[in-house]
């Protein structure tokens, strides 16, 4: 469809996603290309933050979902889970999880804390997945 079109480099246009709430991004043509056989176009080459995730209450409730994410109760993760590895580390030892209850507590620490880089940096927040899938 853009190909059609007689935009040239640098030109911007709005494109509007409405699927129950209206998304309008801001798309600037950088440069043209030749077709590459085998390429999956459209193509984007660069942009800034991550994509919301679907049905995710609109822009506004998505932002209010990453401050929120970015707030308070974050110290109060981080400082557990600094807990957590001081007790690991000084012991030399992951002993501290044969208790069900701390297995379980550093368990929802890791899922809110994987929540949260998620909703900040996107999907590709994996080791945290790792170690839950470990202690589970």
């Amino acid at each position: 469809m853009v190909g059609r079109t007689q935009l040239r480099n640098g030109s911007r246009f709005l494109y509007e996603y409405d699927l129950n709430f209206p998304w309008e991004h801001e798309v600037r043509l950088e440069q043209r290309r030749p077709v590459k056989p085998g390429a999956h176009y459209p193509a984007c080459t660069g942009g800034d933050g991550n994509c919301p995730p679907e049905d995710c209450g609109g822009p506004e409730a998505w932002m209010w979902q990453r401050d929120e994410a970015l707030g308070p109760d974050l110290h109060e993760d981080l400082a557990t889970a600094l807990q957590f590895i001081t007790e690991i580390g000084d012991t030399r030892s992951l002993a501290v999880l044969d208790d069900p209850d701390r297995a379980w507590e550093l368990q929802e620490l890791l899922f809110r804390i994987k929540g949260r880089a998620t909703l900040v940096w996107g999907d590709d927040c994996q080791a945290s997945s790792y170690f839950i899938s470990t202690i589970s």
